[in-house]
């Protein structure tokens, strides 16, 4: 009688996204298991904080992957870089540099078409907030429309391919709080992690907030 095979162990949700991703040899396609889905833009420096804090809030098990962002890089061209990269999901959320979750996130929370509203009124599609990329929709577009600012383009997407957008503006909703200065009033931010779900911040407002967010992760 044959000797039964052991059977290997499988991964837990916790080890799949804990784990370090696998590097496909050449000529091996990486399974979609393998594959990131959600993707977050860090500045030069904050990107073992960004892990921490996004690894907290997301979805237990969700692959998810910190990529490095330098300040003025278009994000048409990080773009399609995500779109050329094989260890990215055909379908995957990505959130520029430097978008704080302030509390626990569902993917409907991260899959929501979501436009940043001025007090004046203006609409803009580049403050960063998280939204679905579908590989074969951005190829599209990008063949369609060239010559565009990044509000451009990313309004263009909406309009082609999300339905109507939530607004989230600084003054009303609980969406987000940006933070762009060096000298933040800790009072508010403190606030927008009580009550919003983002805090949005550059490098400069980020730095001045790191020790907050430090405290976000350890709660």
């Amino acid at each position: 009688m044959a000797a039964k095979q052991e059977k290997k162990a499988q991964p837990t949700e916790t080890q799949t996204q804990s784990a370090p991703r696998k590097v496909a040899s050449k000529n091996v396609a990486l399974a979609a298991s393998e594959k990131a889905g959600i993707v977050i833009g860090a500045w030069p420096g904050t990107e073992d904080l960004m892990k921490s804090v996004w690894g907290k809030m997301i979805p237990s098990g969700k692959l998810f992957r910190v990529i490095t962002i330098q300040e003025g890089k278009s994000l048409q061209d990080e773009l399609a870089e995500l779109v050329a990269e094989e260890s990215v999901a055909d379908e995957f959320v990505y959130a520029a540099p430097n978008l704080i979750p302030c509390s626990k996130l569902s993917m409907e929370d991260l899959r929501m078409s979501l436009a940043y509203v001025f007090a004046d009124g203006k609409t803009d599609f580049t403050t960063p907030l998280p939204g679905l990329y579908v590989k074969d929709a951005l190829i599209n577009l990008f063949a369609s429309v060239q010559g565009k600012d990044d509000n451009e383009f990313l309004t263009a997407y909406a309009a082609r391919f999300r339905s109507r957008p939530v607004a989230a503006g600084f003054t009303f909703g609980n969406i987000v709080t940006p933070v762009n200065r060096g000298d933040p009033c800790e009072n508010r931010v403190i606030e927008a992690m009580l009550r919003k779900k983002f805090i949005t911040a550059n490098a400069v407002g980020f730095a001045a907030i790191a020790s907050l967010v430090k405290k976000l992760i350890d709660e």
